[in-house]
């Protein structure tokens, strides 16, 4: 063999191995999970915690001191508190906000039966700007939520059924005087129920709302006339141990994109407590209606045998339900007020499915729970404690296809040989995969625990050894 020969062997060697070497980075699979880090000292117990949009940088807020009548917020990067940065407000906090871009952050509470929303301006290194600003509200408001788009901030009352809209110009410069009147400019918008929990959609130009006693989120119109544009009923639970009344769950509107036909819609998660399940909740603007895109179960650690606190004046429940997620709902976190346990969900970015992913020991019950935007960070405020544990995400290499793969790619399979469209027969449990499995169920009256593949495959195994004709004329007769 001649070195030209000997060269070009080896070469095709390097090539072969190279191939195979990209091949196997290929097949894996990195999956982010979250772990305990170090803990953040306080000077005082944390009552609230958010992170700022497109940083790390988080804000904490402490118990209303009655002494003071003063509640501090304070903010950190990591372990680190940003010292040019300390807001001092006249009144407890019910919710915190920050603007679309970050550079303003909300509160809402109240004092002496007088309700406020308080905002300061902060450059990109959290230095205040000018000094804060309140606006009054026309009553004080029970367990009030708060939501913020570039034209309005909006208040929900867990008593009313309203929403308050205080337009965005209220918190300028120009106004940052005592004397100015802020209820004069303040409107209201018609909610279907009392508001338990609010998100709004800039985009859409909707707000979207829960009340704790009736089993149902609203999508409201924000302009022009009051409607309810659709309304997504939660599942029953049954033995829910709350005698039928209040419903507790949360709901988080992240900014994760979703498209219908090239029209904008928004997505959102939802913690139930009853029903100890998290869900993928999309909005589609061309049909304006919500629908469930996947279901994950928590396990045992959002128990709803738990007999919750109830406040004695207005028989509201202390909201049990803690939910984070960064902007992608990739890095997903759910707690209890009764729990130490944090359960963490993963969802894969060409993949609707929810997947548990592992459990978490804090030191005691988390009160407050956020996630960083890029899901790299996560804090927890701790019950009766002024620590704040801070919670670092690492990337798991496994290999690819994993079991889990498999078994989705054995569910396309079987549901394809039903004729039901699946898209690719690839592994990865997608919407297409959740809405022909759904197709299944209701052409077979079959009831399958949400995200059990194995569960599915068992089901659609046993209907079709069941059936000698072929699969879409089975699953005809079947309707």
């Amino acid at each position: 063999m001649t070195c030209l020969h000997r060269l070009l062997a080896t070469l095709v060697l390097l090539l072969a191995i190279s191939a195979t070497i990209v091949s196997a980075g290929a097949q894996e699979a990195r999956q982010t999970t979250m772990e305990l880090g170090p803990t953040v000292a306080l000077p005082f117990v944390p009552s609230h915690v958010m992170f700022r949009p497109g940083t790390n940088q988080f804000f904490v807020a402490g118990d209303y001191n009655v002494a003071t009548q003063q509640t501090r917020i304070l903010g950190y990067s990591g372990e680190d508190r940003l010292q040019q940065f300390e807001f001092i407000v006249p009144h407890s906090i019910d919710a915190m906000a920050f603007s679309v871009t970050g550079d303003r952050l909300f509160v809402v509470g109240g004092q002496n039966g007088q309700g406020y929303v308080s905002a300061v301006m902060l450059t990109s290194a959290a230095v205040l700007e000018g000094r804060p600003v309140s606006a009054k509200l026309a009553h004080l408001p029970t367990q009030a939520s708060i939501a913020v788009d570039t034209q309005s901030v909006y208040v929900g009352d867990a008593t009313s059924e309203k929403i308050f809209r205080i337009p965005s110009v209220v918190f300028d410069r120009e106004h940052q005087s005592s004397d100015f009147d802020s209820t004069n400019v303040i409107s209201s918008i018609y909610a279907p129920g009392a508001v338990h929990a609010l998100g709004v959609s800039d985009t859409l130009r909707l707000a979207f709302v829960s009340s704790e006693r009736v089993p149902k989120i609203w999508a409201v119109q924000l302009d022009g006339p009051e409607r309810v544009i659709d309304e997504y009923a939660r599942p029953t639970v049954t033995g829910s141990g709350y005698g039928g009344d209040p419903i507790p769950m949360a709901f988080l509107i992240t900014s994760r994109s979703v498209e219908s036909k090239g029209q904008p819609g928004v997505s959102f998660l939802i913690a139930e407590h009853v029903a100890s399940s998290v869900s993928l909740v999309d909005y589609d603007p061309l049909f304006q209606t919500m629908d469930v895109i996947t279901t994950a179960v928590a396990g045992n650690h959002l128990d709803p045998g738990t007999t919750v606190q109830v406040y004695p004046d207005t028989k509201l429940v202390k909201q049990p339900v803690l939910l984070g997620s960064d902007d992608n709902q990739s890095t997903i976190l759910v707690g209890d007020l009764y729990s130490r346990q944090l359960v963490q969900f993963s969802r894969g970015p060409a993949s609707t499915a929810l997947e548990r992913v592992g459990v978490l020991d804090l030191p005691s019950a988390p009160t407050s729970l956020a996630v960083s935007g890029d899901g790299s960070v996560a804090a927890a405020a701790i019950a009766d404690s002024p620590d704040l544990q801070i919670l670092t995400s690492s990337a798991v290499t496994s290999a690819s296809p994993t079991e889990h793969d498999a078994r989705v790619r054995e569910l396309q399979r079987k549901l394809t040989e039903l004729g039901l469209d699946v898209g690719a027969v690839d592994g990865v449990r997608g919407s297409t995969t959740d809405r022909a499995l759904q197709v299944f169920q209701q052409a077979t009256g079959t009831n399958l625990p949400p995200g059990d593949v194995d569960a599915a495959i068992r089901a659609v195994t046993q209907f079709r050894d069941t059936c000698s004709t072929s699969g879409l004329a089975c699953l005809r007769r079947a309707r």
